[in-house]
C-alpha cells in the first residue's frame, strides 16, 4: 500500500472515530465495553446482543456494534430491537473489515478508559448450548483479576479448525513458546492497559490490518509485550465458518502472521525448546460440537490447480526433497498421507520466502502457500475417513477413536515444528546477513556541543512514510536559533554581536531578574524564617492547584505498620503516638526522607504496591515544607533546594548553608519550585487516570514513583520532563497577565522575557555556546 493511500485511510478513521466520540461524550463511567464487530449476520446478531445485555449485572457496561458497510440492514435491525440501548455504527468503505471494526471497539474503550469483551456476531445458540450470558462473565472475570487478556477456546469437530491447528498454533507454540488450545476462537477479553498499548502499536503500524488477520496480531503483539494471557473453555461452538469464507480468513491471516514473524524476529530467533501453556479455566458446559463435513475432492482440485499454476515459482521456493513428496502428492492421490515433518519444512521455507524474497509478489506467494495447505488438508481429511472406514464394523465409539487420533496429529505437528525450528533459525540468520547493509547509515547531529544525537538517517513513519531524521534536525534548529535571535532583539541585543557582548548582556539581564524575582518573592533564604517568607511568597504568585494524593489514613496506617524510628528519635520524642500529636502524616513521612534509609521506603512502597485501591486517594492542598539544614542533612540524593516528595503531596525546601547559593539564589529557588509545583500537578494527572482505570492502581502508583529514569535523549522520562518545563513557561505567562493588573508592568516585563527565553540556547558564529 502507498504511503498516500495510507495516510489517507488513516485520517478517514481519525474522522470517523471522532465523529463517534463526540456523540457519546455524555456517556460516562463505563467499566466494560461489549464490542460485536459485524458483517451482515442479521439474525444471529440480535442473540448475541440479548445475551450481551444479560450478562455483567454488576457492570457498567456499553454493547457496541461496528459493522461493515454491507451490514446496513443488520444495523437497522439493531436500531428497532435495541434503540438506544446499543451503539451501532459502520465503517465508511476504505477503514471497513473486521480488523478497522475491532480497532474501532478498541478505540472506543481507550476513549472510556474501559475494559474489553470482543464476542464475534455469528454464535448461536441451540438449545443449552452455545452463547449465554454465563460465556461473557466467564470471559470478563480473569481481566477484572490479575490477567491482562484471556481467549476463549472451543470445543471443535477435528475438521473445523484444520488450520488453527496445523499452522498457527503450531507456529506460535514453536516461535512464541506458547500453545494456544484454539488461537483462532476470535473471543477475547482485554484489560484497558493492554487496550491502550493495542491503540497505540495500532497508530504506529505500518501494515493496515483490516481484515481477519487480526486475530493473530492481537496474541503475537501481547505475548511479544510478555502480557499474562489465560484461556476460558467455553464449550462448543454452534457456527463453524463456512468454506467459501475460510478462503477469505485463511489469506488476510496468513498475511499478518507472516508480517508478525519478521516484526518479531528478536523474540524467536533465541532457540529456546521450550513450550508454556496458558492457565485454562475449565468449562462446567458439556457440549458437543457440530458436525462438519468437508469436500475432499474440492481440497485436492484446489492443491492440484495451484501446483500446476504456480509450478515455476513453486522450484524458486522448495528444496528437491520437499518438492519430491509434493509431486507424489498429486501421483498418488488414493495413498497420500499428511506428514507433519514434510508440512513444517514447506511452512518454514515460505515465511522464508515471503521476508526476503524481494522478486517474488507477495499475493502469489500466498495463493501457492493456501493451494499446498489445502493438499495438507486434503490428505489430513483422507487419513481421518480412512481411519474411520477401518472401525466401520466395530462395536466401539468410533467419535472418541477420531478426536484422540486428531489429537495426536496435532500434537506431533507441533513437535514436527520445533524440531525443524533449528534450521529456520539458521537460515534466517544467513538471510539477514545477504540481504542487511554493512553499515547502518546514520546521522551524527549535535545541538549542545559535546552531546550527541546519533540517529539512523531515514526512520519509517505511519503508513510507511519515509523520514529524513536530518531535515527534521534542521528544521528544529533553525526554529530554535530563530526563536534565540527573537530573545536577543528583545534585549536589544544583536545577534551578530561579539560573543563576549552577548554574555555581558545577558548577565546582566539575569542580574536584574534576580532582582526582579527578590521584589516579588522576598525573604533571607539563609535562615529558617526568611525562607518561609520567601517559600510563601512563590507559592503565593504562582498559580497552583488541588493535587491527587494517598489518603492520609493510609499514610497514618502505614506509619503505624512502619513507624520512623530514626526521626523519632532525632525530634526528641518517645513514641509514635507523640510525634503524630506533633505533626500530621504527610510532614512526618516527608521528613523520614531525610532521616530513614533506602530499605524503610521500599518497605512503604512494596505495601502501597499490594494495597492501594481506586479509592485510596483524595484531592489535598499542596504545601512547601521549609526544612532546617542544621537538623536535617539529607542522606540520600542532594536537596540543596527542593524535592517534590510524591508520596505526601509535600515540597521541602531547605535555607541555604554559608558559601551556598551562586550568583542567583532567588532565580534558583523561584524556578526550582515553580518546576516543583507543575511536576506535583501532572503526577496528580496520572494518578487521576489510574484510579479511573481501576486496574493494578498500587504497581502503576509506585512504578510511576520508582520507575527507571531514562538517560537516552528520546526517553519517556525526558519528554516527560520537557512537558513539566512547557507547563512552566505557561505558569510564568500567567503571572505576567497578573502582573500588569497590577500595574507592575517593569517585573511583567522581566518575567515575559524570561519565558521568551525558557529553554532556548544558540552556538554562535565564533563557536561560542550560549545556553
Amino acid at each position: 500500500m502507498s504511503s498516500n493511500k495510507s495516510e489517507h485511510l488513516t485520517m478517514i478513521f481519525k474522522q470517523t472515530m471522532d465523529q463517534i466520540t463526540e456523540k457519546l461524550k455524555d456517556i460516562r463511567d463505563i467499566d466494560v465495553i461489549i464490542g460485536i464487530p459485524f458483517y451482515n449476520e442479521k439474525e444471529t446478531l440480535k442473540n448475541v446482543i440479548s445475551v450481551a445485555k444479560s450478562s455483567l449485572k454488576a457492570n457498567r457496561k456499553l454493547i457496541v456494534c461496528v459493522g461493515d458497510p454491507a451490514g446496513e440492514e443488520a444495523l437497522e435491525s439493531i436500531r428497532e430491537h435495541f434503540g438506544s440501548e446499543v451503539v451501532g455504527f459502520l465503517m465508511p468503505l476504505g477503514v471497513n473489515g473486521r480488523g478497522y471494526s475491532i480497532r474501532a471497539i478498541l478505540e472506543l474503550a481507550r476513549f472510556f478508559e474501559s475494559d474489553v469483551i470482543l464476542l464475534e456476531a455469528d454464535l448461536k445458540s441451540q438449545e443449552d448450548q452455545g452463547i449465554k450470558p454465563s460465556w461473557v462473565d466467564r470471559m470478563a472475570s480473569p481481566i477484572f483479576g490479575d490477567y491482562d487478556m484471556a481467549i476463549a477456546c472451543f470445543r471443535r469437530h477435528p475438521f473445523e479448525d484444520i488450520i488453527g491447528n496445523i499452522l498457527v498454533s503450531p507456529i506460535i507454540s514453536t516461535l512464541y513458546q506458547t500453545k494456544f488450545n484454539d488461537p483462532l476462537s476470535g473471543v477475547f477479553a482485554i484489560t484497558h492497559d493492554l487496550v491502550e498499548e493495542f491503540c497505540s502499536e495500532f497508530d504506529q503500524c505500518r501494515k493496515p490490518l483490516g481484515g481477519y488477520g487480526i486475530n493473530t496480531w492481537i496474541i503475537t503483539t501481547a505475548l511479544k509485550w510478555k502480557k499474562k494471557i489465560c484461556e476460558i473453555d467455553l464449550g462448543a461452538k454452534m457456527s463453524p465458518v463456512s468454506f467459501g469464507k475460510k478462503y477469505i480468513v485463511i489469506k488476510e491471516m496468513l498475511r499478518v502472521l507472516f508480517e508478525c514473524i519478521g516484526r518479531d524476529e528478536d523474540l524467536w530467533l533465541e532457540d529456546i525448546k521450550v513450550i508454556k501453556t496458558p492457565d485454562v479455566f475449565g468449562s462446567e458446559y458439556k457440549d458437543m460440537p457440530l458436525e462438519v463435513v468437508c469436500n475432499y475432492t474440492e481440497l485436492f482440485n484446489s492443491f492440484t490447480e495451484g501446483i500446476w499454476h504456480y509450478n515455476n515459482l513453486l522450484q524458486k521456493i522448495l528444496n528437491r526433497r520437499t518438492l519430491s513428496h509434493i509431486e507424489l502428492m498429486l501421483k498418488h492421490e488414493k495413498s497420500m498421507t499428511y506428514l507433519m515433518e514434510i508440512w513444517s519444512q514447506v511452512v518454514y521455507e515460505f515465511i522464508l520466502a515471503y521476508s526476503f524474497n524481494q522478486d517474488i509478489l507477495k499475493e502469489d506467494l500466498l495463493e501457492l502457500f493456501i493451494a499446498i495447505y489445502d493438499g495438507m488438508t486434503a490428505s489430513f481429511i483422507k487419513e481421518i475417513q480412512d481411519l474411520r472406514k477401518c472401525f466401520k464394523n466395530e462395536d466401539i465409539d468410533v467419535d472418541t477413536v477420531i478426536f484422540a487420533q486428531s489429537e495426536a496429529i496435532f500434537k506431533n505437528t507441533v513437535r514436527a515444528f520445533m524440531k525443524h525450528k533449528p534450521s529456520l533459525i539458521k537460515k534466517w540468520r544467513e538471510k539477514v546477513d545477504e540481504t542487511s547493509p554493512v553499515l547502518t547509515p546514520l546521522d551524527y547531529l549535535e545541538f549542545i556541543p559535546g552531546v550527541p544525537i546519533v540517529l539512523p538517517k531515514k526512520l519509517r513513519g505511519m503508513g510507511n512514510r519515509e523520514i529524513k531524521t536530518g531535515q527534521v534536525f534542521r528544521r528544529l534548529q533553525k526554529r530554535y536559533n530563530s526563536a534565540f535571535k527573537s530573545f536577543l532583539k528583545t534585549l536589544n541585543i544583536d545577534s551578530s554581536a561579539p560573543s563576549q557582548e552577548i554574555g555581558q548582556c545577558l548577565s546582566e539581564f539575569i542580574d536584574d531578574l534576580e532582582t526582579t524575582i527578590d521584589g516579588l518573592c522576598p525573604g533571607d533564604l539563609y535562615t529558617v524564617v526568611g525562607t518561609i517568607n520567601a517559600v510563601e511568597n512563590i507559592f503565593r504568585i504562582i498559580p497552583h492547584n488541588k493535587v491527587w494524593a494517598v489518603k492520609w489514613e493510609i499514610l497514618r496506617k502505614i506509619l503505624y505498620e512502619y513507624p520512623p524510628g530514626n526521626l523519632i528519635l532525632r525530634m526528641g520524642f518517645k513514641s509514635l503516638r507523640e510525634l503524630l500529636d506533633s505533626m500530621d502524616e504527610r510532614e512526618i513521612l516527608t521528613l523520614a526522607s531525610f532521616t530513614e534509609d533506602k530499605d524503610y521506603f521500599d518497605r512503604i512502597f512494596y505495601w502501597l504496591r499490594d494495597n492501594l485501591r481506586p479509592d485510596s486517594f483524595e484531592e489535598v492542598e499542596l504545601r512547601p515544607m521549609v526544612v532546617n539544614r542544621n537538623n536535617f542533612h539529607s542522606t540520600g540524593e542532594l536537596r540543596e533546594i527542593s524535592d517534590l516528595n510524591r508520596l505526601t503531596a509535600r515540597i521541602p525546601v531547605m535555607n541555604l548553608g554559608k558559601g551556598m547559593g551562586g550568583s542567583y539564589p532567588n532565580l534558583r529557588y523561584f524556578t526550582r519550585i515553580a518546576k516543583s509545583i507543575v511536576e506535583a500537578e501532572h503526577f496528580s494527572g496520572l494518578w487521576k487516570t489510574y484510579t479511573r482505570e481501576r486496574k493494578e492502581v498500587g504497581r502503576k502508583f509506585v512504578n510511576s514513583i520508582l520507575g527507571h529514569y531514562g538517560k537516552a535523549m528520546f526517553s519517556a522520562h525526558h519528554i516527560f520532563e520537557n512537558w513539566h518545563h512547557r507547563v512552566l513557561v505557561s505558569k510564568l505567562q500567567t503571572i505576567v497577565e497578573t502582573l500588569r493588573q497590577q500595574n507592575k508592568n517593569g517585573d511583567a516585563k522581566k518575567l515575559e522575557t524570561m519565558a521568551e527565553g525558557y529553554g532556548l540556547s544558540l552556538i554562535l558564529n565564533d563557536g561560542t555556546f550560549i545556553p
